[in-house]
């Protein structure tokens, strides 16, 4: 594989996407491999920029590859209305961006070329296509972003009658929940498909369902006996989602649910644990490094004694402040 490139990126802030600079398309690193005639079409764009040029007869269908890059999850929008030819938004083959359903809509002269879809952060690219090779005429796409929009929280099923806790999968402490919600009916909550778990505890302790293996803009529900809401997440670890709450003993619901439509594949890992840490006997003064603000703090705790907390070897540090802040 080719070495790695450091990539300079403009200190350029508009509505949580980040500009990066020109790019050396003779040198770039993908993950998947690119084609010189794709690396050719490579357009850097920003939050705000409107990309124009004309396409001729000669031209295939492949306008431009748009490679953009985000600091958090945002709703990117690229509008290609104005243009004098219809297009469409794709997904690449060779990112990361592979895995994000892009869609096209039709924009309000008729013509296909607008799209609206959330990506997480990190570095992305969407190639612009026509929908006929032939088409020929100037092309002005914009792009524009935003933060991913809250969704209303819904704090009860469609018909709670209509639900059958039977069939309902079962959860346990140190299962993990996988599989996938495409083509699923939507039981509860946002507009997509979901997968509903039954989970009893008998005992009150700390419950963790972590999402961060998912594939997907998740977003999870927890639910008493009565379908109550007791807590639910979106975005926990970028797109993924994450619940960690107390739960006295008695039986719940856990759903996984996507944001808005999306749906996907899903691995949840599910943990129990007692309520409150006792310490192991305090680590000496020699032991405790000191710290102080803006100190980055690195190291391993591979290999150390255990001091504080949970079983593992770990790391204290001390920190004081001299004023409230």
């Amino acid at each position: 594989m080719p070495s790695l490139l450091l990539l300079l990126l403009l200190s350029i802030s508009c509505n949580f996407l980040k500009a990066i600079s020109p790019i050396d398309s003779t040198n770039l690193v993908h993950v998947h491999p690119i084609d010189n005639r794709a690396k050719a079409k490579l357009t850097s764009t920003s939050c705000g920029d409107t990309i124009t040029g004309t396409s001729f007869e000669s031209d295939d269908a492949e306008v431009l590859v748009l490679n953009f890059a985000l600091t958090e999850p945002s709703e990117v929008t690229f509008d290609g209305c104005a243009s004098s030819f219809e297009m469409e938004f794709h997904a690449t083959a060779w990112s990361s961006t592979k895995s994000i359903q892009v869609s096209t809509t039709i924009c309000e002269n008729s013509k296909k070329g607008k799209s609206s879809t959330i990506f997480p952060e990190g570095i992305h690219h969407v190639t612009v296509r026509k929908t006929d090779s032939q088409s020929t005429g100037d092309y002005f796409i914009s792009l524009s972003c935003g933060p991913k929009k809250a969704m209303a929280v819904k704090t009860e099923p469609k018909d709670v009658a209509d639900l059958d806790p039977t069939s309902f999968a079962s959860a346990s402490c140190s299962q993990l929940l996988s599989g996938s919600t495409v083509g699923l009916p939507n039981n509860y909550g946002n507009t997509a498909g979901d997968v509903m778990y039954s989970f009893t505890t008998s005992t009150t302790q700390l419950v963790t369902f972590n999402g961060c293996g998912s594939s997907y803009d998740t977003y999870f529900w927890l639910l008493d006996s009565a379908y109550n809401l007791v807590t639910s997440n979106d975005d926990y670890c970028s797109l993924a989602s994450f619940i960690s709450t107390t739960l006295s003993a008695g039986s719940y619901y856990f759903v996984v649910d996507g944001f808005g439509s999306s749906t996907g594949t899903y691995s949840v890992q599910v943990t129990c644990g007692p309520l409150s840490i006792t310490p192991t006997p305090s680590p000496s003064t020699s032991q405790i490094a000191v710290v102080a603000c803006n100190q980055v703090l690195g190291g391993s705790t591979v290999g150390r004694p255990n001091n504080y907390g949970n079983a593992a070897g770990d790391v204290a540090y001390q920190f004081t402040s001299t004023s409230s802040q």
